[in-house]
């Protein structure tokens, strides 16, 4: 990764640290997804949003913006929701960007867990 993507990386998941504190939510970033030996770099991994198992963000960076195939492959074969972000569009944290990501992705921790901002239906890890 060349310097400048190094350091939007670094920048947003700083956006991504701050994000969990002010919303009250569980974010691990950076991440490494691993799985049968194979291991790929994640901006970030949410374990109560996208999918029962979690989800994990990838970076969509310049020039290309191209998804990245393992990251799809892992997350699948471990049942996690992916999406890929520019990472340069969340080097701040702006709480609405985040809570308006976070509905769109779905809720499905515990729900005692549930922040009271989210919106959406409140799912259970047994749903």
């Amino acid at each position: 990764m060349k310097k400048v993507d190094q350091t939007i990386f670094e920048q947003a998941s700083q956006s991504w640290r701050e994000a969990a504190l002010q919303l009250g939510i569980t974010v691990v970033t950076p991440y490494s997804l691993v799985f049968e030996g194979k291991s790929v770099d994640c901006l970030a991994f949410l374990p109560d949003f996208g999918k029962p198992n979690g989800m994990v963000i990838g970076s969509l960076l310049p020039p290309k913006f191209g998804t990245d195939p393992q990251l799809i492959e892992l997350a699948n074969k471990t049942a996690m929701y992916w999406s890929f972000i520019d990472p340069r569009g969340w080097t701040t944290y702006n709480e609405a960007d985040f809570k308006e990501a976070l509905e769109d992705w779905g809720y499905f921790g515990a729900s005692a867990k549930c922040p009271s901002w989210y919106q959406g239906y409140k799912r259970t890890n047994g749903n």
